[in-house]
């Protein structure tokens, strides 16, 4: 279960539902007691998969400071890692050789818009 900030929560759905269309099956739900979804001024702790515009740590979290990154595409990247994906594995999303910089939008998580 995802528990998005307000702010994401449109962004959130969106990267659950291609999360979805890829594996086939749900695998996350929106639920009010569920992982965190934020934006943080700075990182929680130690985060389990750190990159520069965001991290997995009992939740996934943006970093304010990339404001200009997609939060769909981010989110969706950093739930591959929820998953069990690393960088390189699994969709082309997860590959951040694959990311051109801010303002990548993916359409799917294989392809970009």
């Amino acid at each position: 279960m995802l528990a998005p900030a307000p702010q994401l929560l449109a962004a959130t759905q969106s990267a659950a539902s291609a999360w979805q269309a890829y594996r086939g099956c749900p695998l996350f739900e929106i639920a009010p007691a569920g992982m965190p979804v934020d934006y943080l001024p700075g990182w929680p702790g130690e985060c389990e998969h750190l990159d520069s515009v965001a991290c997995t740590s009992n939740g996934v979290f943006l970093n304010l400071a990339a404001h200009d990154y997609d939060a769909a595409s981010v989110i969706a990247h950093e739930l591959g890692h929820v998953l069990n994906y690393k960088h390189g594995e699994g969709p082309a999303i997860m590959d951040p050789a694959s990311w051109s910089g801010p303002g990548t939008v993916w359409c799917t998580l294989e392809s970009r818009c």
